[in-house]
């Protein structure tokens, strides 16, 4: 029996030999940060299935019973040490004094860092990660473009493929995302340690507390405020917006129960 010719819907080089297993054929080689990854499995309807970020990573699935009691014991050992050492020292209150017409003004600076760090993670991720995301896009693209072109037969085959690919530029965004996230959260803490903090700005002059209750607050209005920082400009306006929209929300109730009363 001579041989088939190569099917015109799969993409193959010049004089190769036509491929054993057509699904295979059609499976992208893994780019820097995009290990490879199995086929994904095929519905009985020959259907592309469904594919996210957590179909990649098996540690995206949720904590086991034992891993969820312990990490909920650490935290209440660590909130039970902390009562434990503000009764004995006596730290109670910071006397922070917040007036909802200046929240805006106290908080602008963070506001600024924030949005100068994204653009300028954005302009250290974008050089090193952005052509291996549009080489894994344009993958995609055409394998998508060959399943609409092809007949039933070839779908089905070209199918498990896709599936492939897509996995493999979710797990490369993905991986860009943790990359950018370490960028951003030593960005955001090297900010915090030279002053641009979030609670600090709402002591009074001079401060109410001293001594190690002063220190410690410092250490965590830096923790903090990276992390404040390192979730960007944008999660930070919706706190202030939410914050003073409460606020004056509650001021025009107040005024609205005072003049109903006065009359």
């Amino acid at each position: 029996m001579s041989p088939q010719p190569p099917d015109p819907h799969i993409d193959t080089a010049p004089g190769a030999p036509p491929a054993a297993n057509t699904a295979q054929s059609n499976v992208p080689a893994p780019l820097d940060g995009a290990s490879p990854i199995a086929p994904a499995p095929q519905s009985s309807s020959g259907s592309v299935p469904a594919h996210n970020a957590a179909d990649v990573r098996a540690d995206n699935k949720p904590l086991p019973p034992r891993k969820r009691l312990a990490l909920v014991a650490a935290v209440a050992i660590v909130a039970l040490a902390s009562l434990a050492i503000e009764h004995h020292k006596g730290w109670f209150g910071a006397g922070l004094a917040i007036d909802p017409k200046t929240v805006m003004n106290l908080l602008a600076p963070l506001l600024l860092t924030a949005g100068f760090i994204e653009r300028a993670v954005e302009i250290i991720i974008s050089p090193w990660r952005d052509g291996g995301a549009s080489i894994l896009q344009d993958r995609v693209d055409r394998l998508q473009k060959q399943i609409a072109e092809a007949d039933p037969t070839v779908a089905r085959e070209l199918s498990n493929s896709l599936g492939v690919a897509q996995q493999q530029f979710y797990y490369y965004k993905g991986t860009t995302q943790r990359y950018a996230f370490c960028a951003s959260i030593i960005m955001s803490f090297a900010a915090a340690v030279v002053g641009v903090t979030a609670l600090g700005r709402f002591l009074p002059s001079p401060p109410t507390i001293g001594g190690d209750q002063l220190t410690w607050f410092k250490v965590y209005d830096v923790g903090l405020s990276a992390c404040l920082l390192a979730g960007g400009a944008d999660g930070l306006h919706s706190v202030i917006n939410l914050f003073t929209t409460f606020f004056n929300t509650t001021t025009q109730r107040t005024q609205d129960a005072r003049n109903a009363d006065s009359k």
